[in-house]
């Protein structure tokens, strides 16, 4: 499958300190134009088959939107050119739910706030 748009990207991954069974993981891709950014960040939810909103604090709920899979929790948003994914999940065991979507929200608001292309 291609990537329409795609130049670069980025993948980094976080053990949790609090729940060591437990990861956070960042995708940042670099698209050609804020359009094609814009579009991956959209249809999370409707792609999503037993998601349930996570509510963003204001400072990122107009550029991001955020879903509770059960198993998942995740953020995607985008600024200028760039596609952030942001996810918390566990490769190794069950999620705290609750822990990770606070941490979920507190992490992307630090992430999509604090971004510079």
């Amino acid at each position: 499958t291609e990537l329409t748009g795609f130049v670069s990207g980025g993948l980094r991954r976080w053990q949790l300190t609090d729940r060591p069974l437990e990861v956070a993981e960042i995708i940042v891709l670099e698209m050609e134009s804020a359009d094609e950014a814009a579009f991956l960040a959209e249809g999370i939810l409707s792609a999503s088959e037993v998601g349930i909103e996570i509510e963003l604090p204001a400072s990122i709920a107009d550029s991001a939107t955020a879903v509770d899979n059960v198993d998942i929790v995740e953020v995607q948003s985008s600024v200028g050119n760039y596609f952030m994914d942001i996810v918390i999940w566990s490769p190794f065991g069950e999620v705290d739910n609750a822990a990770a979507k606070a941490d979920l929200v507190s992490i992307a608001e630090a992430v999509i706030t604090g971004f510079e292309e």
